[in-house]
């Protein structure tokens, strides 16, 4: 009984149909990862000239530092989604 449903059921076009599928939705979630990964990179880079800055004393931590915990937020924000642990 098994056997004749799985054969009914797993047939070539239908195992074709579903790696057509598959593929699909694959190349869908790579165009988003890496869209999220270059603005995860975006960010990162934002957030090194801010420190750079402020150890150079160019910019003090008080002009500085809302701004520096917002993209803090913006990088834990992507990384943990990247991750699966926001929804």
């Amino acid at each position: 009984m098994v056997t004749q449903r799985r054969d009914r059921i797993l047939t070539p076009d239908s195992l074709r149909e579903l790696t057509r599928m598959v593929n699909e939705k694959l190349r869908e979630n790579m165009g988003s990862v890496s869209d999220r990964l270059g603005e995860l990179a975006g960010l990162s880079r934002r957030l090194e000239k801010r420190y750079e800055a402020a150890e150079a004393g160019a910019l003090s931590l008080a002009e500085s530092g809302e701004r520096i915990r917002a993209l803090e937020t913006g990088v834990d924000d992507l990384t943990a989604s990247e991750f699966g642990l926001l929804d």
